[in-house]
């Protein structure tokens, strides 16, 4: 059990996850991946040039993902008797960033959680939105623990990054009727790789309320819940979870044709790969692909049948993802798929750009899982630029 001196380190821990200050100001300059500063990868999230936020150590970009969840009022019960929390859901994020409830979970007394229906699915930007969480029947006097799950998202054209986030509160009912709400925080820190939790004490009842907003209400702290995103799918693949901060290398191009090792840190959070030029080259593009011939020479005619933007690749959701910008479509794991779809790579994924299975020209994927997680991904050219077939 915590009391508040550790709830107050736990909570100094999240503020040291977040961006400092001289990051900000690096991440101005579009062109820069790390702070000329401290020397801090410049992780800017994919609503970068709306919101000109950096994403945590957790992948949270803070100015666009900032809940706020208040208990706005008591409610009596008595033993045999359910109990009705009346709670408000806020949208504290700076700009006009709407968020969007991808799911809503309770459970009670350490028993699984249960799906629960909510009236709304998007909150804009400075709104909140009440909904009740019914208990089930208080059969004694007592604690009875519920908790609270929420997993919201935020999106940016065809990216969408969802996180789960959980709180809970203590319902003791004492004799003659009286209640009493204590809160409870799982904190379940990726950082820390592990959980604990937190009793902050919000003891409610008729004769006085602690801990209160300017409205009257309870907030309710909102910890990460990273373990349960995994547990419930939203975030990784098969109990993998892929960090933003993990390190491409590029492998078998020729100079200037790729970036150099490190994480993904453009305006946007993605790369482009295609035919135009990169660019340290003087172009638009991230990844130049062009074909060659079997004497290593460049084949013009089929580097052609490749658009200049014809991929883009993030790491997404916890996920390798890649976006079929080129409406000629793309091979990958030897299926086509159409312009327009968005793919999930993994260890082991093979893709081309051209219009036919056997093509001379080919990226592969690996990474190593440490834990669950991976930091470190190689993409690999067949063939290495200047050799032939």
């Amino acid at each position: 059990m915590y009391g508040r001196a550790k709830l107050s380190e736990l909570t100094q821990r999240s503020e040291n996850m977040m961006p400092r200050p001289c990051c900000h100001r690096a991440a101005l300059s579009l062109d820069a991946g790390f702070c000329d500063e401290c020397g801090t990868p410049l992780l800017r999230c994919a609503a970068y040039e709306e919101c000109g936020g950096l994403v945590d150590e957790g992948g949270v970009c803070p100015v666009c993902v900032a809940p706020r969840l208040e208990l706005t009022a008591q409610r009596e019960a008595q033993v045999g008797g359910s109990m009705a929390l009346p709670l408000l859901l806020e949208n504290r994020a700076r700009v006009g960033r709407p968020l969007f409830v991808r799911g809503a979970w309770t459970r009670e007394g350490g028993n699984d959680w249960q799906p629960m229906e909510l009236s709304f699915d998007r909150l804009d930007a400075g709104a909140g939105v009440p909904f009740t969480v019914r208990t089930e029947p208080l059969q004694r006097s007592g604690t009875h623990a519920v908790e609270i799950a929420l997993a919201l998202a935020t999106r940016w054209r065809w990216r969408e990054e969802v996180f789960a986030f959980a709180t809970g509160v203590e319902i003791a009912v004492e004799a003659g009727g009286e209640v009493s709400v204590t809160q409870n925080i799982t904190y379940d820190a990726s950082a820390a790789q592990t959980g604990a939790t937190i009793y902050a004490p919000l003891r409610l009842d008729a004769r006085k309320r602690e801990q209160t907003s300017p409205r009257g209400g309870t907030e309710l702290l909102l910890a990460r819940a990273d373990r349960l995103e995994r547990t419930l799918g939203l975030r990784g693949s098969q109990g993998t979870v892929i960090q933003r901060e993990a390190r491409l290398s590029w492998r078998g191009f020729a100079r200037g044709h790729a970036p150099a090792e490190g994480p993904i840190t453009t305006s946007d959070g993605s790369l482009v790969l295609g035919r135009s030029r990169t660019k340290m080259l003087g172009g638009s593009g991230d990844v130049r692909l062009l074909v060659q011939g079997a004497d290593g020479e460049l084949d013009e005619d089929a580097s052609r049948s490749i658009s200049r933007r014809h991929f883009s690749l993030s790491i997404t959701g916890g996920r390798l993802l890649l976006h079929i910008e080129s409406d000629l479509g793309a091979w990958i794991d030897g299926r086509h798929e159409p312009g327009g779809s968005i793919v999930e790579l993994r260890d082991g994924s093979r893709f081309s750009p051209l219009p036919r299975s056997q093509a001379p020209l080919s990226l592969e994927v690996s990474w190593a899982a440490q834990y669950g997680s991976v930091e470190a991904i190689q993409l690999t050219r067949v063939p290495r630029e200047g050799t032939s077939r």
